[in-house]
């Protein structure tokens, strides 16, 4: 069996192995974008074309069913390895969420469940019990760890209370554990959330619910953990942001570049008040040869990164990375060492032989021995798993 890696990009899902890189697509979501298109075509002919007048506009002659519904697309949120021939992913479009199976051999498609109004930040299947650990968003905001079995139905509530506990990993030594980050939550007078504490690293034990506390630091954040067969634990550390806070550098910069932003701010008033009554807004002399700009915020763990800001400040394509090097990967070793194993680290797995397969989120690296070695590269790598032969 050979060792391939799973992973996301773009909302896509992605395999690659000794045949290089191909996209796994879901018949689920062709499908339903296939009904989107027949119900937009179906009722195209009531909104006409061109332009309308506001008096006699298609909205209000035919009403509601004057056009179809927006259209969600759905993108693939957290995939799971179950063998070498089994993945599991979590497809969304923000309304209806799915929880389906695949075959890569068959190339096959297996919905285990799909329901309204569930949204989940991560989740981890365990192939000894045949379970999903799934981090579950409530009504409140606060996020509870809730334990599901093979067919995804709810079995037992491993974690409740205000706070946001994401990314539960089943332990390699125990499958009656499971890890997970968690941090506290801060609400204002009328219940909403406003900011959140620091991440930690917890564990919990299935059975009798004890929980204990592993990392915790209020100047860290400790982000998706994951534990080898040695019981070393595994997790991202990243500076924790202060909400509302701006540091004195940043006012510095503010107050010496304020006459230049406004300057830009009168040049994209009037750019937008030509635009509006002209519809040709003033634009420099010569052909525009600017390649268009797509998909320019990432969602990494929780921080939005500014993708195209990224693009034009890499000198190297080499040198690039999706986070800065402060975002390293940690060891906990069961002496209680904490151990800085990488830095510029966005995702990570551990494959069976206990080496580690790291991503800056343009390139997956292994660490094996003390050793790096680069595996593959892709334009944007979200998240990364590892399957490899078990010697």
């Amino acid at each position: 069996m050979e060792t391939y890696h799973v992973f996301i990009s773009d909302s896509k899902l992605f395999i690659h192995d000794n045949n290089g890189t191909r996209e796994i697509l879901s018949k689920f979501a062709e499908e339903k974008s296939s009904e989107a298109d027949m119900q937009k075509n179906l009722h195209s002919w009531k909104s006409g074309g061109g332009q309308e007048n506001i008096y006699f506009a298609a909205e209000t002659i035919w009403g509601q069913q004057a056009s179809a519904r927006p259209f969600r697309k759905f993108i693939f949120k957290t995939v799971m390895i179950k063998d070498s021939n089994t993945l599991y992913y979590i497809l969304t479009n923000g309304l209806i969420t799915g929880l389906f199976q695949y075959s890569i051999k068959e190339n096959e498609e297996l919905r285990i469940f799909h329901r309204r109004e569930f949204a989940e930040s991560g989740a981890d299947y365990s192939a000894d019990t045949n379970e999903f650990a799934a981090a579950i968003v409530m009504e409140g905001g606060n996020v509870n760890i809730e334990l599901l079995n093979s067919e995804g139905a709810y079995k037992q509530t491993l974690t409740a209370g205000d706070s946001r506990d994401c990314n539960p990993s089943f332990s390699k030594t125990n499958n009656r554990v499971v890890l997970y980050q968690t941090a506290g939550i801060a609400r204002g007078e009328d219940g909403f959330v406003i900011a959140y504490g620091p991440e930690a690293i917890h564990k919990i034990r299935i059975d009798t619910g004890e929980i204990t506390e592993l990392l915790s630091d209020y100047k860290y954040d400790y982000l998706l953990p994951k534990d080898d067969a040695n019981g070393d634990v595994y997790c991202i550390r990243r500076p924790y942001q202060q909400p509302y806070y701006i540091s004195p550098w940043t006012v510095l910069v503010n107050i010496l570049t304020f006459p230049f932003r406004f300057i830009i701010a009168i040049v994209n008033f009037l750019n937008a008040f030509t635009k509006l009554f002209n519809a040709k807004p003033p634009r420099p002399a010569g052909p525009d040869i600017r390649p268009p700009i797509e998909n320019k915020y990432i969602n990494v763990l929780g921080r939005t990164i500014n993708f195209a800001k990224l693009q034009k400040s890499t000198k190297s394509i080499d040198n690039a990375s999706l986070v800065p090097r402060s975002w390293e990967l940690v060891k906990l070793s069961k002496d209680g060492q904490l151990q800085i194993i990488s830095r510029k680290v966005s995702s990570f797995d551990i494959d069976n032989d206990g080496n580690i397969h790291l991503t800056n989120g343009f390139r997956v690296d292994e660490l094996a021995r003390e050793q790096t070695k680069t595996l593959f590269k892709y334009r944007i790598i979200e998240n990364v798993k590892v399957l490899s032969p078990t010697r």
